[in-house]
């Protein structure tokens, strides 16, 4: 059979065919597809026809490089899924974490208020207090031809000492001291003016300081003793403690408060100059980082103490 034979029989063939297709419903479609493959069927012989060739009819198929596309396609599809969603889960952890910095921010203000609030009712008690300190008959003014306060007020208070400090150990002949007694003593002393043993707290730093008199936290340990001696109104004991603590006038966290509390013992024991001379070593060296709270204190001691006047 020649190829235009061929080509006769199959368009007829595909004619009858494509004719029954069009009874069925949805025969418009199957009829399309017939002639489309009528169309295809047609290239093929005359190509044979004209190259002479044998015609080779291979079955209908996807193109693999058109699947191999639509593969990569699904593949970046998917990809662009996964980096959607792992960015949807970033915006929401970051969120999280914002509004954790917010509330971290909120709480932190709301205790600097309280902070600040509790500084200023102390302020005002203390300051309420201080005039009450010394109820009975104001001290007597000064002599007019007493001598100017001395620049340097630690040095007279340090003077006054009792002669407590710098004494005989209340433990003699104990066995030789090593860094980790010593660190134990101070704590030990630390515990009970925490837990309001005032006066278990002045022994414990007196006898830490007569056995450690060389420690590198001697400075602070005087501070101790001398808010263990403040806290039982011992003011004439707190002086020097307080003095010898301001020894050189250090720049430590408590050094503005030994200054006033220096200045405060000094009027309680009728030491007005001395306690003038004190602030005015305050408001040269502290004024500037001293906490509030401490400048009302200050400022209730300058007024007890009619410095100025």
């Amino acid at each position: 059979m020649t190829a235009r034979s061929l080509l006769i029989a199959t368009i007829a063939a595909f004619a009858l065919v494509g004719q029954a297709a069009a009874q069925d419903v949805g025969g418009s479609r199957r009829l399309d597809q017939l002639e489309k493959q009528v169309r295809e069927l047609r290239a093929i012989v005359f190509q044979g026809r004209d190259t002479g060739q044998p015609v080779e009819v291979r079955p209908a198929g996807p193109d693999p490089a058109v699947t191999a596309l639509e593969q990569r396609f699904d593949g970046v599809d998917e990809t662009i899924r996964q980096i959607k969603g792992q960015s949807e889960e970033l915006t929401h952890e970051t969120e999280e974490s914002r509004q954790s910095v917010a509330a971290m921010h909120d709480q932190n203000g709301q205790l600097q208020a309280q902070l600040k609030d509790l500084g200023d009712r102390v302020a005002r008690l203390e300051a309420q207090l201080a005039p009450s300190a010394g109820a009975g008959a104001p001290p007597p003014p000064p002599p007019s031809n007493i001598p100017p306060p001395p620049v340097d007020a630690t040095a007279a208070a340090q003077a006054a000492d009792t002669g407590r400090l710098g004494g005989p150990s209340s433990a003699p002949g104990a066995p030789p001291a090593t860094a980790a007694t010593a660190s134990d003593a101070y704590r030990a002393a630390r515990a009970q003016l925490t837990a309001g043993d005032y006066a278990g707290a002045a022994n414990g730093f007196q006898d830490y300081l007569t056995r450690y008199p060389s420690a590198k936290n001697t400075p602070e340990a005087y501070y101790w003793l001398g808010e263990s001696d403040y806290a039982r109104e011992d003011y004439q004991d707190a002086t020097p403690a307080y003095a010898r603590a301001l020894k050189g006038w250090p720049k430590l966290p408590w050094s503005p408060d030994a200054t006033v509390k220096l200045a405060r013992a000094l009027a309680e024991t009728n030491r007005t100059p001395e306690a003038c001379a004190a602030l005015a070593e305050f408001d040269h060296r502290y004024h500037t980082v001293a906490s509030p709270t401490v400048k009302a204190r200050a400022e209730a001691v300058r007024s007890r103490a009619k410095c100025g006047a």
